[in-house]
């Protein structure tokens, strides 16, 4: 995807404790998502029917648990939808590693990002879909230290 730019204000309920962090929240407003703008055009499609601006509403659930004195899980998932249809769908897990005893701050985490698209929405009878694929998955390996 090229650009996402979403107003969504939101209610967060959260809970935070010291082994459990976990947070609901639901919200409604602007959703915006274009798609990258090279792919369609061997398709058939014209520049502005990469873009879906419509009005949505979110739910996103997010929690993290402290296994122990230096690893900590964490996950969360988040959808968009307008008017009942799902527009986005995100999905992301993280297993961290404090390495706090090796540097002051400093953590080591693996993590994976899944997100799915609904490109029904940009569909034009008689053409083919606007892509050839619906999802993306990231995985990182992030080395942090604070400064």
């Amino acid at each position: 995807m090229e650009r996402r730019v979403t107003a969504l204000p939101e209610i967060v309920g959260a809970i935070d404790s010291d082994g459990f962090k976990g947070s609901l929240k639901g919200g409604a407003g602007w959703w915006f998502l274009e798609i990258d703008d090279d792919v369609p055009k061997t398709f058939g499609y014209e520049r502005g029917e990469f873009r879906n601006s419509t009005f949505a509403y979110s739910a996103e659930a997010d929690a993290s648990i402290r296994l122990g004195s230096v690893w900590t899980v964490s996950g969360m998932a988040q959808g968009w939808w307008d008017s009942g249809e799902s527009l986005q769908t995100e999905y992301r897990a993280e297993l961290r590693f404090d390495t706090d005893h090796w540097r002051k701050g400093s953590s080591v985490a693996f993590s994976a990002d899944y997100t799915e698209y609904n490109i029904d929405v940009y569909a034009i009878s008689g053409l083919p879909p606007i892509l050839p694929w619906d999802h993306d998955v990231m995985y990182r390996l992030l080395i942090g230290d604070a400064w």
